[in-house]
């Protein structure tokens, strides 16, 4: 019934305001698909609350589906058809290999890392600064002692609000707005074990457990465990525990197979745990965020020369830090040094 319902929404053609994630779940398929889909998803990939992230910031393409047609549904019918439409245009050209489903690097994301050191001469890296301020030095930035045209900040905005704050206190005070979750990832390494259909699965806050997500790495990408072993990845944030950055490695271990245990049936023990950590991790896009984005770009304008990039404005996949970097070379090179879309 309710996705009949869903069905006949119509368009308003309008802006719309900005509102919760969970809300606009909510006015378009109920309270369950919140609890029981969006809450998970939001807090699978940003370890945070649907309650508190704003949907045009977190879900644009949701926001222009409704925009357009009203009903996601039918918006998603419409687009599936499209697709099949072109397909089948396209079926007397030399269609590509297929992709998979899920991408990354071979040997893991520190490949990207190294990549970029070795492009980079090994005399202009600096590992393990603390205290580095940022000062105006006429018509340049200086760092350290050194002079630059322009700056490009890869920092959490807490960060780059410290280095700014001299210069432009209202851009640091809306970047200090920006609110951070801690994450941690627990790998657990079995022998052979016997897990569900699929590559993973996401656990809803209704469940009252501290894991997130876990992920069957082995089965995601392959070459990630040697044949015939387990490789599971769980995560936690401190949106669900508030207390995350409290808890040791060997309790975080213990609380992972005990859920894993009352979820899988897991019983076996792991050959090994590792558990990663990362303080202020993932930015919070929360309701209003493309409003206050918007208004730190122009404050940007007046410090040239500086660019902000990372995940703290426009998304905070690796894609998306990606193409902020390259939105803030591109815009040294020119000359024009115009801030970087984050």
């Amino acid at each position: 019934m309710g996705m009949m319902r869903e069905l006949k929404l119509r368009p308003s053609g309008a802006k719309p305001e900005d509102e919760t994630v969970s809300d606009f779940v909510r006015r378009h398929f109920g309270q369950e698909m919140v609890d029981r889909v969006a809450e998970p998803l939001l807090a699978g990939v940003y370890g945070g609350n649907a309650d508190r992230m704003s949907v045009r910031a977190v879900l644009p393409r949701f926001v222009e589906m409704e925009r357009e047609h009203g009903s996601l549904v039918r918006a998603t019918l419409s687009s599936m058809r499209r697709s099949q439409s072109q397909a089948k245009s396209k079926s007397n050209a030399a269609s590509p290999g297929s992709q998979p489903l899920f991408t990354s690097l071979q040997t893991g994301l520190q490949e990207m890392v190294d990549a970029l050191v070795a492009a980079v001469p090994a005399n202009s890296i600096r590992l393990r600064q603390s205290g580095v301020s940022l000062r105006r030095s006429g018509n340049k930035w200086e760092i350290e002692g050194a002079e630059f045209d322009a700056v490009v900040l890869a920092v959490p905005a807490p960060a780059s609000a410290g280095l700014l704050q001299p210069f432009q206190p209202k851009l640091a005070e809306l970047l200090r707005q920006i609110q951070y979750t801690s994450s941690a990832a627990i790998a657990l390494a079995y022998d052979q074990v016997e897990l569900p259909p699929g590559h993973g699965f996401l656990v809803p806050a209704s469940e009252n457990r501290k894991m997130l997500a876990c992920t069957f790495v082995h089965k995601k990408f392959p070459h990630r465990a040697p044949e015939g072993s387990a490789l599971l990845r769980c995560f936690i944030s401190s949106a669900r525990v508030p207390e995350l950055l409290n808890y040791t490695d060997d309790v975080l271990a213990e609380i992972m197979q005990k859920e894993l245990r009352e979820i899988l049936h897991l019983t076996a023990t792991p050959r090994f745990v590792q558990v990663s950590r990362w303080a202020c991790a993932l930015p919070q896009y929360e309701i209003g965020h493309l409003d206050r984005v918007a208004r730190m770009e122009q404050l940007l304008r007046e410090l040239p020369g500086i660019s902000i990039i990372g995940n703290s404005f426009y998304g905070i996949g690796v894609p998306d830090c990606i193409r902020s970097g390259r939105l803030a070379a591109e815009s040294i090179t020119s000359g024009a040094f115009e801030p970087a879309s984050v």
